[in-house]
């Protein structure tokens, strides 16, 4: 892993190098103009892959059709989407295949000149805690939707097409969803 000689990233270090041990370097630190191609990296999966998806949502959220703080909103949402987002993220077969000889130089990102991790490998690593449980991280504001609720949910649309082509997106589909899963909540209440 690499990093700069900003703190935002200590503890991953520390924890890197307690796992692996500083002879293995497995967190390297050094000048931030190493880390400009995975910025470009994350530029190019935001504008080619995700960039549309954001603003699918921005519309619909400025049109009142979603509203994240609706479990119905935010189920559908994820049943409609995440295939059509994964699609996108998945690599494309026309890829330049000289991506993967950046990927292959294992000393891509050292910066020789750069001093050594200040972390003493002996010390103890304090862990912060993490939320476990799908109630604790959804108060945490890390879970929106459990697998229980979206095979829940997957079973009341029954055979409905989540994954269809409506030639709007994924718009449609996300209303169409939206309505039904309110109707049969709605006679089932």
């Amino acid at each position: 892993m690499r990093g700069d000689f900003g703190t935002e990233n200590n503890e991953v270090e520390r924890l890197m190098i307690l796992y692996w041990g500083m002879p293995h370097r497995a967190y390297l630190r050094g000048r931030s103009r190493h880390n400009v191609r995975i910025e470009r990296l994350w530029r190019d999966v935001r504008k080619d892959a995700l960039e549309t998806f954001r603003q699918i949502f921005d519309y619909l959220e400025k049109n009142d059709l979603l509203d994240m703080e609706n479990p119905i909103h935010s189920t559908c949402l994820f049943l409609v989407f995440q295939r059509r987002i994964q699609a996108a993220l998945d690599p494309q077969p026309n890829c330049d295949p000289g991506d993967d000889l950046i990927a292959s130089d294992p000393l891509y990102g050292f910066d020789g000149d750069a001093p050594l991790p200040p972390a003493n490998p002996d010390e103890p690593v304090e862990l912060t805690e993490q939320p476990t449980g799908t109630e604790a991280e959804r108060a945490g504001g890390i879970l929106v939707n459990g697998d229980e609720d979206l095979t829940a949910a997957a079973e009341l649309l029954g055979d409905f097409a989540c994954d269809r082509d409506d030639g709007n997106w994924g718009i449609e589909v996300y209303c169409e969803a939206v309505i039904r899963m309110t109707s049969k909540l709605g006679f089932s209440a």
